[in-house]
């Protein structure tokens, strides 16, 4: 293309910033795949044949379509830098955690993208850089990754209307020993834990194929009771008294491989000191 513009091999390589030989052996290669020439030569420089011209069209083209390609792989990668993927382990991050989000994805100008698991599973995808920040319950305590603590919620747990309990402002341990607990099958492995740290490992946790909303249904039908962080308690639920329990709260915690810690963690550590969420 750039001999065919300035009409000599010298001038293409002195554009190109190569060899006038390297020109000349280049349009020969390509000549001799293409089997037709390209170019007519002469003392005072170059000009197109027909099938050069033919040729030249086509090469056009196709240029244009690999800087379209070039600007789109550019613009896509660019998107993907900006994309912040997120492990949480519960879908109850309550506005505390909601509001750190904000606050840095508005400064941050980042596309996040959350994605619910396991505690494990995603302090291992974290470790394999599947995931660029986790927030989880309690620090990770893993060698290869680094964790601050961001904040705490209060552990609650919801009982149906006319329950013994109605007349507490807060309730026990003790309280709780006695009743029906249940669970949602994903995403309370956290709060389970802590049940039997306090009632003992053979406590009767029984879990469910259903999220918090259908769980408290089952409350309001006096079917049991629910233990959850206290941003569930948003839940429309009928039927259905939510109280503290004493003293019992999760502690949030951010979790990252420092090995690759985009610019969207360190952010999000300066507002939570900031914003003193980590106090």
């Amino acid at each position: 293309m750039v001999a065919a513009e300035t009409r000599s091999f010298r001038q293409a390589a002195d554009n190109l910033n190569v060899e006038q030989s390297t020109v000349s052996r280049r349009v020969r290669d390509l000549e001799d795949q293409l089997g037709a020439r390209i170019f007519d030569r002469s003392p005072s420089g170059v000009t197109l044949t027909a099938a050069g011209e033919r040729f030249l069209d086509g090469a056009h083209a196709a240029i244009e379509r690999l800087r379209g390609a070039a600007v789109l792989a550019k613009d896509m990668g660019a998107a993907e830098r900006s994309r912040v993927r997120i492990g949480v382990t519960t879908t109850a991050i309550g506005e505390e955690g909601l509001n750190l989000l904000r606050a840095v994805a508005a400064t941050d100008r980042a596309e996040i993208v959350l994605e619910e698991g396991e505690r494990k599973t995603q302090l291992a995808r974290l470790e394999a850089g599947g995931l660029d920040l986790a927030i989880i319950v309690d620090a990770p305590r893993r060698k290869r990754l680094s964790s601050q603590r961001l904040w705490s919620e209060q552990l609650v747990a919801a009982f149906p209307t006319g329950h013994r309990v109605e007349a507490l402002r807060t309730v026990t341990w003790t309280d709780l020993c006695v009743e029906r607990l249940l669970f949602p099958d994903v995403g309370a492995a956290e709060v389970q834990a802590i049940v039997r740290r306090r009632l003992g490992a053979d406590a009767a946790l029984l879990g469910r194929r259903a999220g918090y909303g259908s769980l408290l249904a089952l409350v309001a039908m006096g079917q049991g009771v629910v233990i959850a962080p206290a941003p569930v308690r948003a839940s429309e639920a009928a039927g259905v008294i939510w109280r503290p329990i004493r003293r019992e709260t999760l502690q949030y915690f951010a979790a990252w491989s420092p090995r690759a810690s985009p610019p969207f963690v360190q952010a999000l550590l300066k507002h939570a000191s900031q914003g003193g969420f980590s106090d």
